[in-house]
């Protein structure tokens, strides 16, 4: 309790100046330090930040514990939507905090394995932005952790268009999470759904990974980082093989395209595709499987999973 007054006493005092953060390396890509811990979304020890200001004056700072994402993150024109796609695919999660224009503490964010945001009263935090460039911040959250950074000021507008930028909305509910973009094939509003998705399809089997990640809407920058990885990779091979088959898609009573996939010998999947189209053009929105060799299963996202393969079922203790 002691060790806690005096932390919170430090933060207080004034975030860059007095606190902890005021300790650490701001050169190169920054340092941070801190952990979150919460029973619905899960733990992290911070490894890697990226800050950047919002466009009302705010500040938000990302936390991961994975390289490629913080890499993924700074080339991003939209570090928060990009972070976050590119952390689910992973299965990893990612931390954040927001700040106010004037540097107090707003909210906690989780994206990733977890999407949620939450704030406390008893939450305490404050981040400066210094004649350097750097901004150095110290956050208390009552419950679930706390962390310190010092961080280069990203500047996203500077990193391209932003991919995820739909000219259609869909509103039904198995529609709302976002998904990819295609940089090389454009489309208007009343294109066919089949041949939307054909097209993506086509994007996404080009021989060059970096090529094939613009059709999971991530923007050129990021697609370059994430080709690198294995794990990005293994996911993109996932929904190539695991979504529909164009070849033989058909169009369901809802509009939507759904079929059957042939991923693995004796497995065949029965799933639906849906795209959407931004201003860089068509990309991938969503794909879920609901059969597995004609049986019903839980709906499964080959964007994150393997679907040709029953869940591992876990053991209570």
């Amino acid at each position: 309790m002691i060790a806690r007054a005096l932390w919170m006493f430090a933060l207080l005092a004034l975030a860059g100046c007095g606190g902890p953060s005021a300790r650490l390396d701001c050169s190169r890509a920054g340092q941070v330090t801190g952990s979150f811990s919460e029973i619905n979304s899960g733990s992290l020890n911070f490894g890697h930040g990226l800050a950047w200001r919002e466009p009302d004056g705010g500040f938000s700072v990302l936390f991961t514990d994975d390289e490629v994402l913080a890499e993924a993150g700074r080339a991003s024109p939209d570090p928060e939507f990009e972070t976050g796609h590119a952390a689910a695919m992973l299965g990893e999660l990612v931390v954040g905090y927001r700040f106010h224009a004037d540097g107090r503490y707003r909210e906690r964010i989780t994206l990733g394995t977890s999407s949620s945001r939450g704030w406390s009263g008893a939450d305490r935090g404050r981040i400066a932005l210094q004649a350097d460039g750097c901004v150095r911040g110290d956050v208390l959250l009552d419950y679930y952790g706390d962390g310190s950074f010092a961080l280069p000021l990203m500047q996203p507008e500077q990193n391209g268009i932003m991919q995820n930028q739909p000219l259609e909305v869909d509103s039904r509910p198995e529609a709302a999470p976002p998904a990819g973009a295609s940089e090389t094939v454009a489309w208007t509003d009343d294109e066919d759904p089949l041949e939307q998705w054909r097209a993506v399809h086509l994007q996404l089997s080009a021989s060059h990974p970096v090529e094939a990640m613009g059709a999971l809407n991530f923007s050129p920058g990021v697609a370059v980082r994430l080709a690198a990885d294995a794990r990005a990779r293994a996911a993109l091979e996932r929904v190539r093989s695991q979504c529909p088959d164009p070849a033989s898609a058909t169009l369901d009573e809802y509009g939507d395209v759904g079929g059957e996939s042939r991923p693995a010998p004796g497995i065949v999947l029965e799933g639906t595709a849906l795209t959407s189209l931004s201003q860089t053009g068509a990309f991938l929105r969503l794909c879920y499987v609901m059969k597995r060799n004609g049986e019903y299963i839980d709906q499964c996202f080959p964007f994150s999973e393997d679907c040709s393969r029953p869940a591992v079922a876990t053991s209570a203790p």
